[in-house]
């Protein structure tokens, strides 16, 4: 079998060839993984081309179902530590065990011939909410669907004692669809472990496989300061995760950041996070609800995903009043043609502009008078004349008698 690089594509074509002993292509230095097109994976699954990579060394593949036709996603481990296979193993079980909308669905698992590791996925088009951002912020009405419909399957997984321990970005996928809705999924339970207070006998040897070796597991930026301890975890865990995806999606930043990792280990344990900008106009209910799900104590924090909904919810609804008495009031003035003063919206991050004035003034309606008849119209043309006449003889007749100017009368028009 040959290898590629994921990155640009280049193909070694066998094993023995001092760049392939370098395990990096020449072309951009990435780590090469083996080229599995054209094989056939776990005697049913054909795969055509590389779609990604996930974690622990794993692949990500496009595959065709040979019986069927229908196109999966295969996720292959190639050669892993032991326990790197368990995890493997086990969080395939638990994703299997996991049905919602915003869940990954994983039907099939298995170990090939040469004994690497494989996950049959449903297939998804679109891309990683880390792509998605790039390096900005997303308007608070999207960032708080994307957490919401995170939170949704949080809910699912949490109420099977299931804690995924690895919520950020990469492992959030905005789907590829029509509607303006973003829509995603939740992938990679690869780290996930079940709640140690789960009660069915069933569980109890797969909870003691999962806690028998007590290291830190997750992403840096986005753990809970329990993760980093190697404290007992639980639903909990996953909020803080959240809060810190919720604080970065709002902000275009993370709450903590430092290229030294004990630093970011200590941010994480000791200090409060970072108010949010004022600049960004973001309401200061949500950035309290955010800031509660970033407690350093999980007692601290929301109890479940489904009380975290419910007050995100709450300050949606309040801030949907706030919006409607706004535009209420705007109306009002807008009729009587007073001047409004209106803060423009800050939803880009730095991007902020000073209030501005807006006048609206009533549009005048014309009054259409009924058209006069001519008889009517000459009369009057006539009554004019005729004033105008007797206004000159009067005029000019005290002139001659004084034999001075009169001061000249000011002629108001009749009514």
């Amino acid at each position: 079998m040959g290898q590629m690089c994921p990155r640009c594509g280049s193909t070694y074509r066998a094993p023995g060839v001092a760049s392939l002993e370098r395990r990096r292509c020449v072309a951009d230095g990435a780590r090469l993984v083996d080229d599995l097109r054209g094989s056939l994976v776990g005697g049913r699954y054909l795969v055509d081309r590389l779609i990604g990579q996930g974690g622990l060394g794993s692949t990500i593949w496009s595959a065709v179902r040979s019986s069927s036709g229908e196109r999966f996603a295969i996720k292959v481990l190639a050669t892993a530590r032991a326990e790197d296979v368990g995890r493997f193993e086990r969080g395939t079980r638990l994703a299997m065990s996991l049905e919602h909308p915003c869940i990954t669905r994983v039907m099939d698992y298995g170990s090939t011939a040469d004994g690497a590791l494989y996950q049959v996925m449903e297939l998804l088009e679109g891309r990683t909410l880390y792509a998605h951002l790039g390096e900005s912020a997303c308007a608070p009405d999207e960032a708080m669907n994307i957490v919401d419909q995170i939170l949704a399957a949080l809910e699912v997984a949490h109420a099977q004692h299931v804690i995924h321990r690895d919520i950020k970005p990469s492992n959030v996928f905005v789907l590829r669809e029509p509607h303006e809705r973003t829509s995603i999924k939740v992938l990679d339970f690869g780290l996930a472990k079940l709640d140690p207070d789960a009660a069915a006998a069933e569980q109890l040897a797969l909870v003691n496989e999962i806690t028998q070796q007590q290291k830190i597991c997750g992403t840096p930026e986005y753990m809970a300061p329990e993760q980093i301890v190697g404290a007992e975890l639980d639903v909990r865990t996953d909020l803080y995760s959240v809060g810190v995806l919720a604080y970065r999606l709002l902000t275009g930043r993370l709450p903590f950041s430092n290229a030294v990792r004990h630093e970011l280990y200590q941010a994480h344990l000791m200090t409060p996070p970072p108010p949010f900008d004022a600049a960004l106009g973001l309401p200061r209910a949500l950035e309290t609800v955010v800031m509660k799900s970033l407690a350093k104590r999980p007692e601290d924090r929301f109890a479940s995903a489904a009380e975290l909904r419910t007050e995100l919810f709450a300050v949606g609804a309040a801030e949907m009043k706030r919006i409607e008495h706004a535009v209420a009031l705007f109306g009002a003035r807008a009729a009587a043609g007073a001047t409004i003063e209106m803060e423009a919206p800050a939803f880009d991050a730095g991007h902020a502009e000073p209030p501005v004035q807006v006048v609206v003034e009533p549009t005048p309606v014309a009054s259409v008078a009924p058209r006069a008849r001519p008889l009517r119209r000459w009369l009057w043309a006539a009554c004019v004349l005729v004033g105008l006449g007797g206004a000159t003889w009067v005029l000019a007749d005290n002139l001659r008698d004084d034999g001075e100017q009169t001061p000249r009368a000011a002629l108001e028009p009749a009514p």
